[in-house]
């Protein structure tokens, strides 16, 4: 274990493994989903996009699972019962058209955004994992806007 690890005190630790783990699971739930929504697509613009937000979310699963190994652990492999739903949600709305599925998407990113919401405002999370997180909502805030914009140019098609 690294000395970040053996400094804090182990309810704390506790709680940002768990939190940690939790994020995580939402972002590769987001992954998955991306991944399946991408599918539906296949004008450049929208596929261009959506690689790039999936993009980001790999970073974050990556930041997350790296910081679950510093605290000593063992980061959260599946997206757990979330990623379920919502991947096979976006399954079903590719039959209703991209419109939907990109508002499927957009919920998603909604959830996403209240997780990191609510975690930041935990006041037993290490300072380092908030300001980690801060970085993630504002990365979800950024999708969302970008969500719109692209459902608005599928509502002109």
């Amino acid at each position: 274990m690294n000395s970040a690890t053996q400094t804090l005190p182990s309810d704390i630790r506790e709680n940002d493994l768990d939190t940690l783990n939790l994020i995580l699971r939402g972002e590769i739930s987001a992954l998955e989903t991306y991944e399946s929504a991408m599918e539906k697509f296949t004008d450049e613009p929208t596929l261009a996009e959506l690689s790039r937000i999936h993009g980001e979310h790999q970073d974050s699963v990556t930041m997350l699972r790296d910081s679950v190994v510093e605290l000593g652990s063992e980061p959260s492999s599946g997206s757990g019962w979330w990623g379920t739903f919502t991947t096979s949600l976006v399954g079903g709305s590719k039959l209703l058209g991209p419109q939907t599925v990109l508002s499927t998407l957009k919920q998603g990113e909604d959830h996403g955004t209240g997780e990191y919401q609510r975690a930041i405002a935990d006041p037993k999370l290490s300072a380092e994992l908030k300001a980690k997180f801060s970085i993630g909502l504002a990365k979800c805030h950024a999708h969302i806007s970008s969500l719109e914009t692209l459902i608005a140019m599928h509502e002109t098609k």
